[in-house]
């Protein structure tokens, strides 16, 4: 829960290779605390932003694969 507040304290999502790191670390916080759900929907963002910049979402891809 701290990891998560913090990240949301620092959110900068003017910046779509920020805010596809934040959702990416987002993700696997609750995928520690074992919600699935959300950790997918934080996944599925960061591919978005990462698509957006221009970049390749593969390894965040494969977390999502993993669910």
């Amino acid at each position: 829960d701290e990891v998560i507040k913090l990240l949301d304290a620092e959110a900068n999502s003017d910046i779509p290779l920020q805010q596809a790191r934040e959702d990416e670390l987002k993700g696997d916080a609750y995928l520690q605390k074992g919600d699935k759900e959300q950790a997918g929907a934080l996944y599925q963002s960061s591919i978005d932003a990462l698509t957006e910049a221009g970049q390749a979402g593969g390894l965040v891809q494969i977390k999502l694969d993993n669910l």
